[in-house]
Order: C-alpha cells, then structure tokens, then sequence
C-alpha cells in the first residue's frame, strides 16, 4: 500500500466502518441516469447514489475504459451517518485513470483512498491539506473494479468527483512534451497488484 499523507496522519476509517455499515443495509441494485449538460452536449454527469458506506455495498457507476470522461457529484459528513463515500468503477481494459475529488462546501477538505475489491486491499491515501485530492489510478488487467473512496475532514461538503480514462501504453513511453509522462516511471506495480495509484502532484495536474 502506497500512503502519500502531506499534513496529517489520519487513520483510515474504510474497512473498519465498511463491516458496520454492512450488518445495516440490504442489497441494492443501483441504476444511475446521467445528467447530460446541453446543449452543447457534456460529458456525463452521475449523482452518488445510497447507501455507499462500505466495500461490499459501493456505488457503481459503470463500465470505463482508456477514453472516459465523467463527473460523479456526491455529499459526505464529517460526523454524522454518512461519513464515507464508497464510488465503485469497473475497468474494461488496461488503462490510466486521473481523478481530481473537489470539495464544494464552504471550508471543505476531501481525503481520498484507492480499494482494490477483489483483492481486499487499500491502494493508496491521499490526505493532502486543502480542498481537492488529485491522483492516478493504474489498471493492469480487464475487468478489474477498483473504488474511490470519498472521505470529508473537518466539516461535511458537496464533493465532485472527475475521472479521465488514458491509455496505459502511454504511460511507459517518454515522449517528449507529452503531460502523460511527466514525472512518471513505469509503474511499479505492474508487476504486484493490478491496480497502483501514483500522486499528481497539484501543480502538474492541468484540469
């Protein structure tokens, strides 16, 4: 598990919330209709959807690929019954995903895990000071979910949820003036866990 924690050490709360949560909801099938911005057309825009408190009861938003743009908008408590956000995707091939998760609300802090559901295993913790996380979720293998857990600290927000699909060859070419291989190695774990997360740093994130 990768912990890329800046300003603060927080213990995650996923998994030990996750087997609570799970004793108290039914199973539920959820169907998401997409708000589409027109006109002109936008990419799609999903609204979380509950109960999403935990591993086994996620919010699946769908199928994705290397040439996916989404929004996912959603709310999360700091204290309260709904403190965790669990936005589950399924990977139809190898591929990059960028995410960026904005807190909305006035004061908002978002933290940010990575799930690996078949292999039960957090990823990677993004607990960056501020009101955005943003990172990269690796897939190396078809038909592989991974979640992106949602997470508020300090006040509860609105949070919007961005997710750009890219090709996972051109991660390992270091074409020149390319912004998909800035700052990125090959990713280590392709050769370990199917799914790694690698930071963005801020600054190097072009929204």
């Amino acid at each position: 598990m990768q912990s890329h924690s800046a300003h603060r050490s927080v213990p995650s709360r996923v998994l030990a919330l996750g087997a609570l949560a799970a004793g108290l909801q039914s199973c539920e099938v959820h169907t998401h209709e997409a708000h589409i911005p027109g006109p002109p057309a936008g990419p799609p825009v999903y609204r979380e959807l509950e109960p999403n408190d935990s591993p086994a009861y996620p919010d699946f938003i769908g199928v994705v690929d290397p040439y996916t743009l989404l929004y996912v908008d959603g709310h999360v408590e700091a204290i309260g019954f709904d403190i965790v956000d669990h936005i589950e995707f399924l990977s139809a091939s190898p591929a990059a995903y960028d995410f960026r998760v904005d807190a909305l609300s006035a004061y908002g802090d978002v933290d940010v895990t990575i799930y690996d559901p078949i292999a039960g295993l957090v990823v990677a913790e993004y607990f960056f000071s501020g009101p955005y996380e943003v990172g990269r979720v690796i897939v190396h293998e078809p038909n592989r979910p991974f979640q992106i857990i949602i997470e508020a600290y300090g006040v509860d927000t609105e949070w919007s949820l961005e997710l750009v699909g890219r090709p996972y060859g051109g991660l390992l070419r270091q074409a020149a003036g390319s912004r998909d291989d800035e700052g990125f190695e090959a990713p280590a774990g392709a050769q370990g866990s199917p799914i790694e997360a690698v930071v963005i740093q801020a600054e190097d994130f072009d929204a």
